[in-house]
């Protein structure tokens, strides 16, 4: 029962959409740093091959008067000069709720080294989906009721999420859907419990204990209402890796998951990446 039209949730949307901007800046002043080197490369390559052709020449000629003569290459400054972009980038998402525990942002670079290995996982337990899909795993493996549907309507909003319950889910584990890095987070509610229909603790944006994964290629999923976090942001987490428990904290009636999917940032429906559901 989010309200997603409330103050505290336009403050979570607002960070999650710097993030995502901040991601699209360092991207294109990467672009712009990787043509640069490129044409510095090329400049190079030019410089040498006319320097070959002005030896070669001048070899020519000396051999004619019967003189030989030894050249040193000499190569401007201006073609080992590195060229950076001239706007400067925002490292890290501004965000002013205090609501917000943490906000995790990889560090800026124009030009990032190439990695041979993967970031190393910080997980004690997977679970394995018995209905894996379209490469994403179930979030609460073993319990499929949908009490909300996505894009729900609720009157003054519609629902962007889906909501999983049963009667049995309180407590239960809840996996990552996909690999990836915990990028925005919330664990300090201790209002685990219904609330009614109108009823909101305000912690998390109403969010209560949640999370939201960053998979990489704009796409993103987020966790709500949780009882508990087993990570933290910035962690790094496997696919069915157990990242928390079902509860009811924030803006919550009962037990429940609230499971959002999105492609930088914007929200889209989960049943999507289920086609098999």
């Amino acid at each position: 029962h989010l309200d997603e039209n409330s103050a505290e949730r336009k403050e979570i949307e607002d960070a999650i959409m710097a993030y995502y901007a901040d991601k699209a800046a360092q991207a294109e002043a990467s672009r712009i740093a990787s043509e640069a080197r490129v044409a510095l490369e090329e400049s190079r390559l030019a410089a040498e091959s006319k320097m070959n052709t002005s030896s070669e020449n001048t070899t020519s000629q000396d051999e004619t008067y019967g003189t030989t003569t030894s050249r040193e290459p000499e190569v401007s400054s201006s073609y080992v000069s590195f060229i950076t972009p001239s706007r400067p980038v925002s490292s890290r998402a501004e965000v002013s709720s205090n609501r917000i525990s943490s906000v995790y942002v990889e560090p800026s670079s124009q030009e990032p080294e190439p990695s041979s290995q993967e970031p190393e996982p910080s997980y004690s337990e997977i679970i394995d989906d018995p209905q894996p899909s379209a490469g994403y795993m179930w979030p609460v493996p073993g319990h499929y009721t949908l009490s909300s549907q996505w894009n729900e309507d609720r009157d003054s909003y519609n629902h962007g999420a889906i909501d999983i319950s049963d009667g049995g889910i309180m407590n239960q584990a809840v996996v990552a859907a996909q690999s990836g890095t915990v990028i925005l987070s919330n664990s300090d509610c201790v209002h685990n419990y219904g609330k009614g229909d109108d009823g909101n603790c305000g912690c998390g944006g109403g969010y209560g204990n949640y999370m939201m994964i960053d998979h990489g290629d704009g796409k993103a999923t987020l966790y709500a209402h949780l009882t508990s976090l087993t990570v933290s942001s910035g962690s790094y987490v496997q696919q069915g890796q157990v990242i928390g428990y079902v509860g009811t904290t924030g803006w919550s009636s009962g037990p429940h998951l609230h499971f959002e999917t999105r492609l930088n940032g914007v929200k889209y429906n989960p049943m999507t990446e289920y086609p098999n559901y």
